[in-house]
C-alpha cells in the first residue's frame, strides 16, 4: 500500500521520491549513509530494511615517494540501547587508491572504561561489554607501502527503558507495577513472541510496539476477560534491534517491557 524512504544516519542528503519503490538521492557528500525503506501491506502491517551508501572522497594527493595514501572509513555512528551491550564496527569501506591495505587496527580513543574489542585487526570488529555513555573508536589502516590513515566512529549507548520521566523508547510514562506483571518470551526472538500480563483488570487492552527511536511500528487492540492476558505476536517482519512493548488497559493503566529482535 505504501513505500517510505528516510535517512537514518549520515551527512546531508535529499531523497527525491520519498514514497516511491525506487528513488534517487542527491546532494551526497563524502561519508557513510544509512537509508531505511519502510513498507506497509494491504493490512497496514509494516516492514523495514536498510541500505548503506558510502561516498568516497577524492583520492588523496600522491606523496613524495609516489604513493597515494589509503582512505580509512570507520563507518556510520552507532546507537545501542541497554541491555544490548554489543556494537559492530564496520571498516569495510576503507580502500587504497593505488595498492592494497596491509593492516587494520581498532582502538578506543575515549569513553567509559568498560569495553572489549574482538577482532582488533579485522576490517570489522565487535565491541562487547559496553555501558551507558559515549565511546569514540578509531580505525587506523596501513597500505602496502605502510602509509597510514585514520577515521573515527562514535558509539552511543543509551540506558534503555524504565523511567517515570517519559524519556526513552516510545516516551513511556509509567513503570511496570508489581500487580501488572508483563513479560515477553522468548527474548531475544526472531519469529514469534508471547506477551503475558497478569492483573485484576478486565476490558480493552491496547498494545503499542515502538522501535529504538521511539517510532510506533505496531498497534493492536485486544479484549481482556480474565486476570491472565496472553497473546502471540509475529515479529518476523521487524528489523533486528531493541523494541518496547506497551500495554494500556482501559486507557488508564500502563505496563511496559522490552525485547530484542535478533
Amino acid at each position: 500500500i505504501k513505500y517510505e524512504w528516510r535517512k537514518q544516519s549520515g551527512p546531508t542528503a535529499n531523497i527525491t521520491s520519498i514514497n516511491s519503490a525506487s528513488t534517487t538521492v542527491t546532494g551526497l557528500v563524502p561519508g557513510s549513509y544509512t537509508f531505511v525503506l519502510r513498507i506497509w501491506d494491504n493490512q497496514w502491517e509494516p516492514s523495514e530494511d536498510l541500505v548503506a551508501v558510502t561516498v568516497n572522497t577524492t583520492a588523496p594527493a600522491p606523496q613524495p615517494n609516489g604513493n597515494t595514501p589509503p582512505v580509512s572509513n570507520a563507518g556510520s555512528d552507532i546507537s545501542v540501547v541497554l541491555p544490548n551491550s554489543v556494537a559492530t564496527l564496520n571498516g569495510t569501506g576503507s580502500y587504497d587508491p593505488d595498492g592494497s591495505i596491509n593492516k587494520f587496527e581498532w582502538r578506543k580513543e575515549s569513553g567509559p572504561a568498560s569495553f572489549t574489542i574482538n577482532g582488533v585487526n579485522g576490517a570489522s570488529a565487535t565491541v562487547t561489554g559496553l555501558v551507558q555513555g559515549t565511546y569514540v573508536f578509531v580505525l587506523r589502516i596501513w597500505d602496502n607501502l605502510w602509509e597510514p590513515s585514520e577515521d573515527k566512529v562514535v558509539v552511543t549507548v543509551g540506558s534503555g527503558i524504565g523511567s517515570t520521566t517519559g524519556a526513552g523508547i516510545g516516551e513511556p510514562g509509567s513503570l511496570i507495577t508489581a500487580e501488572q506483571k508483563l513479560t515477553v518470551y522468548p527474548n531475544p526472538a526472531s519469529v514469534m513472541i508471547h506477551i503475558r500480563m497478569v492483573n485484576s483488570d478486565k476490558g480493552k487492552v491496547l498494545m503499542n510496539m515502538y522501535d529504538v527511536s521511539g517510532k510506533l511500528v505496531r498497534s493492536r487492540q485486544y479484549q481482556k476477560s480474565q486476570p491472565i492476558f496472553q497473546e502471540e505476536v509475529s515479529v518476523s517482519s521487524l528489523i533486528p534491534g531493541v523494541y518496547m512493548i506497551e500495554l494500556i488497559t482501559n486507557n488508564q493503566k500502563k505496563s511496559q517491557t522490552k525485547f530484542i529482535r535478533k
